[in-house]
């Protein structure tokens, strides 16, 4: 047992590439509607500490292990939950039909949901509009109108 929750983890890290059939698409529809937003939000937070570790990004980071190691926590809270209570049947069904690489695939997409709704966040928009404003505009219409050429 412990080692099929071993490769469900590391499925997860890796992320999935194969495409859901009917199953796994209930699955990941259940994972977007059904968790709350503060679940959604959790999940995110860890996956932000944990991108955070990579050394071309951690020195702008201030996060510690010890946030890291918390938020650990609550994302196998949120995955636990999720999978054994709020979407069992669901999962339960997937995992039967189409083997265990659903998972990663529909955490996948339940991460790019939750990346969508901070995103929207009007702290988020406006960070994201100060890098557009250093961009050299002119450059990008050259670029539009050779394309355009051709």
């Amino acid at each position: 047992m412990r080692s099929t929750i071993l490769a469900l983890v590391m499925a997860l890290g890796l992320g999935g590439t194969a495409a859901a059939g009917v199953h796994g698409d209930d699955l990941t529809r259940c994972l977007i509607t059904k968790t709350s937003v503060e679940d959604q939000q959790e999940f995110m937070a860890f996956s932000f500490i944990a991108i955070a570790q990579h050394p071309a990004v951690r020195p702008y980071s201030r996060s510690t292990p010890e946030q890291l190691d918390y938020l650990q926590g609550r994302a196998a809270s949120v995955l636990e939950r999720s999978l054994t209570e709020v979407c069992r049947a669901e999962a339960i069904s997937a995992l039967r039909y189409e083997g265990v690489s659903v998972i990663p695939n529909a955490f996948q997409a339940f991460g790019q949901a939750a990346t969508t709704g901070l995103m929207s966040d009007p702290a988020v928009t406006q960070g994201l509009k100060g890098m557009g404003e250093k961009m050299d505009s002119s450059k990008l219409e050259a670029l539009v109108a050779e394309s355009a050429a051709n």
